[in-house]
């Protein structure tokens, strides 16, 4: 019996020789410096008597190496009664970064945020900042128009972010009034008006009032001569509008009796001559007092045609003076 176990250790020690020159590596089981491993040898090593210098390596604990850390082997020998442990490293290894993604986005005022995240473990996450983008300002554009009295806006926007908007106020224009233009003409008794409008806004206007021009009037004129029994009547006309009119009363004429006694010089004046009945021949004789009558009615004629043309030169006179006023008056 014990013949036999002998000759089963030297086969083991053989094939041990055998795979160490040959580099065949069986896991579970390692000959120290050979790096044999043979674990299906190890039911049958474990009853052979250790020999200095030669372990039965069994892997006991390991811990894997990570984008940060150094990992470990630990092999402890699986003869009975050996302690001897040996521990292998395994160096980190280095991130496998993704892509950068962004997290939040850069305005215009503020910084954004991307992460990219390991590939090996998750766990693993960078950040970095990127800078703010800045605005990128549009032309100024009018937004509200100014006005005469009220100022007016300009506004501009950012291209990146619409929202983002800028505005700057824009002076009031102020009127700018046209000539003065008559719009109530002014008579002799009323008042009128004149107007000035903005050329910017006609709803803007300004106003002003025109004395009243009064009367122009004219000479006292006879309009109803006086007679012995009734007032005449003198009318003065307004030049400039001749239904305003004044009159005042002509005193009656003094009454003068002829030479028969009955009638007035203005009867008599006035009387008229009966035509001679046809076929008749001769001439009405004439009646007493007859000379005197003509010679009244002569005067008298002769007074009225003078005062006639003494009216007319002076209202003539009146007229171009009137004329030549308002033309003055229209210069500017």
């Amino acid at each position: 019996m014990n013949k036999t176990r002998e000759i089963i250790v030297l086969v083991a020690l053989l094939a041990s020789v055998t795979l160490a020159f040959a580099n065949i590596g069986m896991a579970g089981f390692t000959w120290e410096a050979t790096e044999v491993h043979a674990s299906d040898l190890c039911g049958i090593l474990e009853y052979h008597e250790h020999t200095d210098g030669h372990h039965c390596w069994y892997l006991d604990d390991q811990v894997e190496a990570t984008c940060l850390d150094d990992g470990y082997q630990t092999y402890v020998c699986s003869f009975p009664g050996c302690d001897a442990v040996k521990t292998h490293t395994i160096p980190a290894f280095d991130h496998a970064w993704d892509y950068w993604q962004i997290t939040i986005p850069a305005t215009c005022e503020e910084d954004g945020l991307q992460t990219r995240v390991c590939l090996n473990d998750p766990a693993h996450v960078e950040t970095r900042t990127t800078d703010q983008l800045g605005h990128r300002w549009t032309d100024w554009f009018v937004a509200t128009a100014p006005r005469c009295e009220y100022g007016g806006k300009e506004s501009c926007y950012c291209l990146n972010d619409s929202s983002h908007e800028q505005l700057r106020g824009l002076d009031e224009l102020g009127h700018d009034w046209g000539p003065w233009q008559i719009d109530v003409e002014p008579t002799c008794e009323t008042a009128g008006q004149e107007v000035c409008i903005c050329s910017r806004d006609t709803s803007h206007r300004q106003v002003r009032a025109l004395a009243a021009l009064g009367h122009d009037w004219g000479p006292w004129q006879v309009t109803r001569p006086a007679t012995t029994k009734k007032e005449g009547v003198e009318t003065m006309i307004c030049a400039r509008n001749h239904a305003h009119q004044q009159t005042r009363p002509i005193a009656k004429l003094a009454s003068k009796n002829t030479t028969d006694g009955n009638k007035s010089i203005e009867e008599t004046a006035t009387a008229k001559t009966p035509p001679p009945v046809g076929g008749s021949s001769g001439t009405p004789s004439p009646k007493t007092g007859d000379g005197a009558g003509d010679a009244i009615r002569l005067g008298l004629l002769s007074i009225l045609l003078a005062t006639i043309i003494v009216i007319v030169a002076l209202r003539d006179q009146r007229r171009v003076c009137v004329a030549s006023a308002l033309a003055h008056r229209d210069e500017p």
